[in-house]
């Protein structure tokens, strides 16, 4: 199975809700949830893993300041090879919705200087055949412009890559939609979820965004989050979809970063796509109706606090 290796965005997570849209400016709303955690889509993929059970390389920076030594204590050893920023600690501030969606606020703090340097010292161990996931591209803006110089020497270095790129803050205009399949088409697993697919294939429905998406890359698995939906997947022409058992949801907050490490984890295990993504489902619709949060694979159970 090897070592999976995990780049990009860990910061802290501060979520509320729920809290329908929006508060009329200038007052005050009482929530019935809150959570500080560990988070970031990497850090979110990263706990996940490590409460599963697998061997994991963070490839990350944080702060030296005190919400970076608490967060770096979160993660423990995992946190030891991290490059060290002087700027602040990024933090998001997640708001969740009655209907099951979030909305995010970001400061960016010590992910700005997240940059190519940083990646590659950290995949120096990297043995050929491993995976790496590639999350939280748009939260890490300096390596961003160096995506496709990351993305060849992994390709020379014989890793198998996933992409989760995330929501660019200035959504996918056209020159980030050519940029983004720029990307995809180095990867072997594209992972994105139901607004990104249709924005950036400007598909009217998911099933139309999956199919595009699988069309301009033949040779890469593509995978479409959709929430309470469960999960579509298109690869080599073969298609399937995987519904989400119903749950009684606490929070959404890192659902599809979740389902990203399941599923990376059985495919590093050599199982077929179709249990990679019911492995997926399952663990993300364990992680948002537990607190704390409950990771489950299908032999093994593990309470992360």
């Amino acid at each position: 199975m090897g070592t999976l290796h995990v780049v990009g965005n860990v910061n802290i997570d501060v979520i509320l809700g729920p809290q329908t849209p929006w508060p009329e400016p200038g007052t005050e709303v009482q929530v019935p949830h809150r959570d500080l955690r560990a988070g970031g889509s990497t850090g979110n993929t990263a706990l996940a893993l490590q409460a599963l059970g697998a061997t994991i390389n963070m490839v990350c920076n944080c702060g030296t300041d005190p919400p970076g030594q608490w967060l770096r204590e979160e993660f423990g050893s995992l946190s030891r090879t991290w490059a060290s920023s002087t700027a602040p600690t990024a933090l998001t501030l997640g708001i969740t919705h009655p209907n099951g969606e979030r909305t995010f606020f970001s400061h960016l703090g010590h992910l700005a200087e997240f940059s190519l340097a940083h990646a590659l010292s950290g995949l120096q161990h990297l043995v050929p055949g491993e995976w790496v996931l590639l999350s939280g591209v748009y939260q890490t803006p300096e390596l961003q412009q160096d995506y496709l110089q990351l993305l060849h020497w992994l390709k020379n270095r014989k890793a198998r890559i996933a992409i989760d790129p995330g929501w660019p803050p200035q959504g996918f205009t056209p020159e980030l939609r050519t940029q983004a399949l720029a990307w995809f088409s180095l990867c072997d697993d594209v992972l994105v979820n139901e607004i990104e697919a249709i924005s950036l294939t400007e598909a009217p429905d998911v099933q139309t965004a999956l199919l595009t998406l699988a069309e301009q890359l033949p040779d890469t698995t593509v995978i479409v989050k959709c929430g309470p939906h469960g999960v579509r997947a298109r690869s080599r022409h073969l298609e399937h979809h995987v519904s989400a058992p119903q749950v009684q949801v606490i929070d959404t907050v890192g659902a599809g970063d979740t389902f990203n490490a399941a599923y990376l984890l059985a495919k590093s295990q050599g199982k077929t796509l179709l249990s990679c993504l019911e492995q997926g489902v399952h663990c993300a619709s364990a992680a948002i109706s537990t607190f704390p949060r409950m990771y489950q694979a299908r032999d093994q159970t593990q309470t992360v606090l």
